[in-house]
C-alpha cells in the first residue's frame, strides 16, 4: 500500500504557518508566556520545524502565539515518544478553535507507511489529557492482511485490493488476534473481469461467518465488497480509495456487517447460520509469501492434510525435479488412492503417500489428486516454480 503523499503534508505545513505567523485562535490553556520569562532553548526538532515554516529560530523573536504553538507541538511529540517508545516527526498542527480541537499529526519512524498519527490534547482539571490513534494505525496493515488472506482463497490476489479504516484497536495486537481486538470499516474492490455478481454474493456469504468467528464476539466490523473496472482498481490507493465510491455505487456490491454481539447481516438482512454455528476453516497454500488460489479435491488425502494443519502451519521444503515439478516431504503418511494420470501445470498431487508434488509442466504417473492451482496462470506459475527450490506452507484459515 502506498504511503501518504506529500499533498497532506504541504496543506498542514501551511496550516501551521498560519498559526505560527500570528493568527490568534482560541488556544487550549497553556502556561502564561511573558516577555520577561527566562530564556528558552529550543530543541533541534523545534528549530527544524520553524525553519520549514520560514520563521525565526530564536525563541525570543517569536510572537506569543508562535511560542505557544511550538511548545504545544513539542509537548505532543514527547507524549507520543514516551508512550510508545518510537520516534516521531512533525507533519502538521492545528490550534484549538471554536470549530476544531487542538491536534498534532506526526509520522512514526517505526511504521512510516501507516500514515500520520493524530494526537488530540485537551485541558481538564488542571492538566492536559491526550488521545491518539497510534494503535489503530498500527493495526491497519495487519487487519488488511488478514482480510486479504481470506479473500485470496477465492479471488486471485492481484485482482482485488483491501482498504481498512480501523476505528478502535488495543495496544500490542498481532496478526493472529487483530480481528478480535480491532474494529474497522473495510472496502474490498474486486476486478469485475474475474468475479460475477453471483460470485460476489458467494464470497460475502463465505466471508461473513468467517469474520464473525475471528472476531470472537468482541469486535464489530463493516466490510463493503464492490466490483470495479480494472482501471479503477489500478488507480486505488490508501489516499484515494474513498474517492472511487461515487463511481462504484451503481456497480454490483454487497455489505457485510457484524455487530459486537455476533449478529451478522448481508445487505442489511440477517444472515444464517446464526451465532454459534461452526464455520469450516479453509485450507490455504502459500508459495514463499505468495498466496496461491487452489481448488481442492474432496477426498481422504485432503482431509488428512487438513488434520495435519490443525495444530499449526505445515511447512514443506520443496525441490525442483525433472524440469516440470517441485516435490517435497509432507512428514507423514497420508491415505492414497493412486491412479494413472497425466498432470497439467498447477496440479497438486500426492506421491508415494508422503510426498507433495506441484506441477509447472506435465508428467504421466500414478498419483492421488489433491487439487489444482487456479491462479496464477500457467506462465506465471512456471516463473514461480521453475526458478529454484521453494517453500510451501499449508495453513487452516478461519479456525
Amino acid at each position: 500500500m502506498k504511503a501518504p503523499g506529500t499533498g497532506l503534508r504541504v496543506l498542514l505545513a501551511a496550516a501551521l504557518l498560519l498559526v505560527l505567523t500570528g493568527c490568534r485562535l482560541a488556544q487550549t490553556p497553556t502556561p502564561v508566556i511573558t516577555e520577561t520569562a527566562p530564556a528558552v532553548v529550543l530543541s533541534a526538532r523545534q528549530i527544524r520545524i520553524l525553519e520549514q515554516a520560514g520563521l525565526p529560530t530564536e525563541y525570543a523573536q517569536l510572537s506569543l502565539t508562535q511560542k505557544s504553538a511550538i511548545e504545544s507541538i513539542e509537548d505532543m511529540l514527547c507524549y507520543l515518544e514516551q508512550r510508545y517508545d518510537d520516534r516521531f516527526e512533525y507533519v502538521g498542527y492545528v490550534a484549538d478553535s471554536p470549530v476544531e480541537r487542538e491536534h498534532l499529526l506526526a509520522s512514526s519512524a517505526a511504521y512510516p507507511d501507516c500514515g500520520p498519527v493524530t494526537v488530540y490534547r485537551t485541558y481538564e482539571n488542571g492538566s492536559f489529557v491526550y488521545e491518539d490513534d497510534y494503535a489503530a494505525l498500527r493495526a491497519r496493515p495487519l487487519y488488511e492482511q488478514a482480510l486479504n488472506d481470506r479473500i485470496a482463497l477465492r479471488i486471485p490476489e492481484d485482482r482485488f485490493i483491501v482498504f481498512s479504516d480501523v476505528s478502535e484497536a488495543e495496544d500490542g495486537l498481532g496478526q493472529e488476534d487483530v480481528l478480535a481486538r480491532a474494529s474497522a470499516t473495510s472496502y474490498v474492490y474486486i476486478d469485475r473481469e474475474v468475479c460475477t455478481e453471483a460470485d460476489l454474493r458467494a464470497l460475502a456469504e463465505d466471508f461473513g461467518p468467517w469474520i464473525r468467528d475471528q472476531a470472537q464476539g468482541a469486535q464489530a466490523s463493516l466490510t463493503l465488497f464492490y466490483l470495479a473496472a480494472p482501471e479503477d482498481l489500478a488507480a486505488a490507493d490508501s489516499e484515494t480509495y474513498l474517492d472511487l465510491l461515487p463511481r462504484l455505487r451503481d456497480n454490483p456490491h454487497v455489505s457485510c456487517s457484524l455487530s459486537q454481539d455476533g449478529w451478522l447481516k448481508l445487505d442489511g438482512e440477517p444472515f444464517a447460520p446464526e451465532p454459534g454455528k461452526d464455520v469450516e476453516p479453509m485450507l490455504q497454500l502459500k508459495l514463499d509469501d505468495t498466496v496461491l488460489q487452489v481448488d481442492w479435491e474432496d477426498n481422504a488425502s485432503v482431509d488428512a492434510l487438513r488434520a495435519l494443519c490443525a495444530d499449526g502451519p505445515l511447512v514443506i521444503e520443496m525441490s525442483m525435479y525433472g524440469g516440470f515439478e517441485q516435490v517435497g516431504p509432507i512428514g507423514a503418511t497420508l491415505p492414497a488412492d493412486d491412479v494413472q494420470i497425466t498432470t497439467a501445470p498447477g496440479d497438486l498431487v500426492l506421491y508415494a503417500s508422503d510426498q507433495l508434488v506441484v506441477f509447472y509442466g506435465s508428467n504421466s504417473w500414478a498419483y492421488t489428486r489433491l487439487g489444482h492451482i487456479t491462479h496464477p496462470d500457467p506462465d506465471a506459475l512456471a516463473g514461480l516454480l521453475g526458478s529454484g527450490d521453494v517453500t510451501l506452507t499449508l495453513t487452516l484459515v478461519g479456525e
